[in-house]
């Protein structure tokens, strides 16, 4: 649903309202429909009593977009002065009537669950399902922070931690008619979005397993990093130890945590992702407020560590879910221990790329964007190579291995097509300025037809590194189950 929300709401296509509500609706009541038809044959709950909870929850959920309905509606952030955080005299109306739609539209949802027969036949993994939906919330908030650098439209919004004086859920829908205002503010609306599902992933895989001390570790490391920056946020801490600490603990945050999955130690892996979490949003609240290139780019580079990290978790916990021991042909077990020692190479390259890529995004290098574009045969040939002998299995239990490797030979040759449109579309221009929040009126015009490219080309790469993460992990987890 925030997905399709903040395509109706974008720059050149405002979508009616008499249109997109029925659309979210129709979204929400399939979305509830499927996870009480799942829940009521595995017998957990009546449908009808899913579909209700899902919806309730779902409306909850969404009162973070709905926030920006439901306060005074200023025509200029100048006025923002004044009416910040100001609830309209109707909010309490339709923030209950939103919450009964949801529920209502939950209940219809279980309702139609029951017609016909739930036609499943082995338990849902629940927690690995969400890992699952955890790793892909990340999909549209990197998409958003790539579109942010393709527009540039990183210091469109002067405050860090707030957004022109309003918290962050209750910034008027009227002031994001500026674009460059509403890509960077729907930009930290998917961050929140992202913090709230590795939150409850976390909590469910600690406490679900019982795993106390790794808890306490978690909140203790939070607290580590997130005290530092209030303290340089109040002007008690100076900058350049704030930053170095956040580096140290991102980096040591994640190789932990590649630790941990390749380990299956599913409750620390989870703990650390929210870690990296946070400690993402803090370095993007330091790049507005010190108005920071490199701090751009390095939050820029961490974004998509941190998406691989998700996608190796939720592969990880897929491996670990209870199936049953698992025997391999001859032909499969190759195509997986291929993976299994290509993909981190594959990955390792990946990363290059990105890190090559980001740096010309954020400083325009033509250094940069030709070792981008020449490194790009190093990250196609280790990609192909992994691609076509995952599917060169043709084994009956090779669906899946065939599958993957189909997944990744596409998202290679269309990453191959988009890399070459974006070079031709940047390669020769000048680098074009940053415009602050003073200058939105006269800044450029936004270059929509390339930020589609070149964001669509970030995007995907960002997805061949979590898709080849995801597959030398599985790789790793089904060699590992012991044959019947």
């Amino acid at each position: 649903m925030w997905t399709a929300w903040y395509v109706f709401h974008l720059p050149g296509v405002h979508i009616p309202s008499h249109l997109s509500t029925p659309i979210l609706l129709l979204i929400l009541c399939f979305g509830c429909a499927w996870g009480a038809r799942a829940a009521s044959a595995e017998r957990r709950a009546a449908a009808w009593a899913v579909g209700l909870f899902a919806g309730l929850v779902a409306g909850m959920v969404n009162l973070l977009l709905l926030g920006s309905r439901v306060v005074e509606q200023p025509q200029s952030t100048g006025e923002m002065i004044e009416q910040a955080n100001r609830l309209s005299p109707q909010a309490p109306t339709i923030i209950l009537g939103f919450l009964g739609l949801c529920a209502t539209v939950g209940l219809a949802g279980g309702s139609l669950a029951t017609i016909g027969s739930a036609r499943i036949y082995a338990p849902i993994p629940w927690r690995s399902l969400f890992a699952v939906v955890t790793a892909f919330t990340l999909v549209p908030l990197v998409i958003a922070g790539g579109l942010v650098t393709s527009t540039e439209s990183g210091m469109a919004v002067p405050d860090s931690v707030t957004t022109y004086g309003s918290i962050l859920v209750l910034f008027p829908l009227s002031l994001m008619a500026e674009p460059r205002i509403f890509f960077e503010h729907t930009h930290r609306l998917f961050g929140t979005f992202v913090g709230l599902t590795t939150i409850v992933l976390a909590c469910w895989s600690m406490l679900g397993d019982r795993a106390w001390k790794i808890a306490a570790l978690v909140a203790l490391a939070i607290v580590a990093v997130v005290l530092p920056f209030a303290l340089e946020l109040v002007g008690l801490l100076p900058l350049a130890p704030t930053i170095a600490w956040l580096a140290i603990a991102a980096m040591a945050a994640l190789g932990t945590l590649i630790w941990s999955v390749l380990a299956a130690r599913l409750p620390l892996a989870a703990g650390l992702l929210l870690l990296l979490v946070i400690t993402q949003g803090l370095l993007g609240a330091l790049r507005v407020s010190e108005i920071s290139t490199p701090l751009a780019y390095a939050h820029g580079v961490l974004a998509q560590l941190v998406f691989a990290g998700a996608a190796g978790l939720a592969a990880a916990s897929i491996g670990a879910a209870p199936s049953g021991p698992e025997a391999l042909s001859e032909p499969t077990r190759a195509a997986l221990r291929l993976a299994r020692a290509l993909g981190p190479w594959a990955a390792a390259a990946v990363i290059v790329q990105l890190v090559l890529g980001a740096g010309f995004r954020h400083t325009s290098s033509s250094i940069l964007l030709y070792s981008h574009a020449l490194f790009a045969a190093v990250v196609a040939a280790l990609t192909l190579m992994l691609g076509v002998g995952m599917s060169s299995d043709e084994s009956p239990d090779g669906r899946r291995t065939r599958r993957l490797g189909h997944l990744l030979l596409t998202a290679v040759i269309l990453q191959v097509g988009l890399g070459i449109t974006a070079f031709v579309l940047v390669s020769g221009r000048s680098a074009r300025p940053i415009p602050t929040y003073e200058q939105l009126s006269t800044a450029h015009d936004l270059p929509f037809f390339e930020a589609a490219f070149t964001t669509s080309h970030q995007a995907l790469g960002a997805g061949l590194l979590a898709l080849t993460v995801a597959i030398a992990v599985l790789s790793r987890a089904r060699l590992a189950r012991k044959p019947t």
